[in-house]
């Protein structure tokens, strides 16, 4: 049944944190100006070009990012959740305008986003502790429904799909290689599908095997059409997936993590065009007790069946993992942001490993990659691990 608790304001305010954006314009130009990073490598390797905006001077820290199309006008907007209290504060592309999303949380512990028709403005998925008159607190996965462009900033439908749950994070991924995607909670690996005639329909993908969860990612690593679920935790690299039809779960642990202490991230990439289309060509893991990245690539000659590299990372506190083609030169550079900045990794057949550039300094508490102006470059959003601003990398494209 469709209700509005009280939670969900109809009017929300901006929060204190938040700035204008004109004085963000001010901001913009007295102190950050633009700030283009580029550099030419004896290897040929050009580095993408940034100017770095904020989006807001101030935001809270430790939030977690997100990247959506909210307007509903085919651009991906940036969101930023903040855990306790819990908010959502959404900025709109291109103004980069702010807006707090109508709802109210004691504590927020994971979002997500999907649209459930091609075209339509993303609604979200969100897990945390909620206020209920008369009830107490209680913790919550709820279906936030966004009601259109017309009347987005007014009050957007709440509906519950699981009482008593706080996952640690939510994603959306097509495992049966259909086009329809399912929400996917983790550590739990609870599947929630939404349903016109019943709500949502649970499944449990969780496998006595099954190891302890740091990060879960969704990747189409073989190229059959469906995603599978990437999992780093203390044992290594885990990978979940539906079985033929979509009948039975499959897991393996396909990277072990013998001496590290385990992962905490995992992403997958490729060192260039490949026959087989999307398959990807190396999986990166970060390290989740030494400032390391492990990057395995297949070599059958080898048992494992895995050839490794460790690259060290400079600094501490490593966390989040990210990979994108930032030159658009066919080949993935590997992102690591963390409490010691922004650093980017390349490799490149003329070097005999992995070569970086420093981006930023400041402390990050999350980083996500999209091309958010359609210029075909990737860009950067980062939010801070400290109260601080929320930045914008847009990315100017290859320098000479």
């Amino acid at each position: 049944m469709l209700y509005a608790p009280p939670h969900l304001m109809t009017a929300p305010s901006p929060d204190k944190y938040l700035c204008s954006r004109s004085f963000l314009v001010r901001l913009a130009i007295s102190v950050f100006g633009m700030l283009l990073l580029t550099a030419c490598q004896a290897t040929g390797f050009t580095r993408a070009s940034f100017q770095i905006d904020p989006l807001a001077a101030r935001v809270p820290g430790g939030g977690q990012l997100l990247l959506a199309d909210i307007g509903g006008d085919l651009r991906a907007d940036v969101l930023l959740m903040n855990r306790r209290p819990g908010r959502v504060y959404w900025f709109e592309n291109p103004s980069w305008q702010f807006y707090q999303i109508p709802l109210m949380a004691d504590e927020l512990s994971a979002i997500a986003a999907h649209s459930l028709s091609a075209g339509s403005p993303a609604s979200l998925t969100l897990a945390g502790r909620f206020s209920i008159p008369g009830s107490g607190t209680r913790d919550q996965l709820i279906w936030l429904q966004n009601p259109g462009r017309e009347l987005m900033h007014g009050t957007w439908t709440a509906t519950d799909i699981r009482t008593d749950v706080t996952p640690d994070a939510l994603l959306w991924a097509d495992l049966s290689g259909t086009g329809n995607r399912v929400l996917v909670a983790s550590p739990e690996l609870e599947v929630y599908t939404p349903t016109r005639a019943r709500g949502w329909s649970t499944m449990s993908l969780l496998l006595e095997s099954t190891p302890p969860i740091t990060r879960l990612r969704a990747y189409d690593l073989d190229d059959d059409g469906r995603e599978e679920l990437l999992a780093a935790g203390p044992l290594g690299v885990d990978v979940t997936e539906l079985a033929s039809r979509g009948q039975f779960v499959d897991e393996f642990l396909l990277l072990q993590a013998s001496g590290s202490g385990g992962f905490v991230d995992v992403a997958a990439g490729q060192s260039g065009p490949s026959p087989q289309g999307t398959e990807a060509d190396f999986v990166a893991a970060l390290g989740a007790y030494t400032p390391q990245l492990y990057v395995f690539r297949p070599a059958p000659e080898v048992v494992s069946g895995w050839r490794m590299e460790i690259v060290p990372v400079p600094g501490s506190g490593a966390h989040v993992l990210q990979i994108a083609d930032l030159n658009q030169d066919g080949i993935d550079e590997i992102i690591v942001g963390g409490e010691s900045g922004l650093q980017v990794f390349y490799h490149q057949a003329e070097t005999p490993r992995w070569q970086r550039y420093e981006l930023a300094a400041s402390a990050m508490s999350d980083v996500l990659i999209a091309d958010l102006n359609a210029d075909g470059y990737p860009d950067i959003v980062s939010a801070p691990a400290e109260p601080g601003a929320l930045l914008l990398f847009q990315n100017r494209g290859r320098r000479n």
